[in-house]
């Protein structure tokens, strides 16, 4: 079995913190970046850091694609 920890980090230096390597159980980290008021995508996939998977649940985005929210 396989753990994903979903964390929704507020800015980069929250989510770097969130995402050092040993300080969760978890064997992937969904990180949600719609809540990031600072996103840099190259800072927040810099290494070392575990597998992680992008989510942007938006609903501005969407409402845009004609998706219901």
């Amino acid at each position: 079995m396989k753990l994903c920890l979903s964390v929704a980090p507020g800015s980069i230096q929250e989510a770097r913190a969130k995402l050092k390597q040993g300080s969760h159980p978890a064997d992937l980290i969904e990180v949600r970046i719609d809540g990031i008021h600072d996103l840099n995508l190259v800072k927040l996939l810099a290494r070392p850091r575990p597998k992680v998977i992008i989510t942007n649940r938006r609903k501005l985005l969407l409402s845009a694609a004609g998706l219901a929210v």
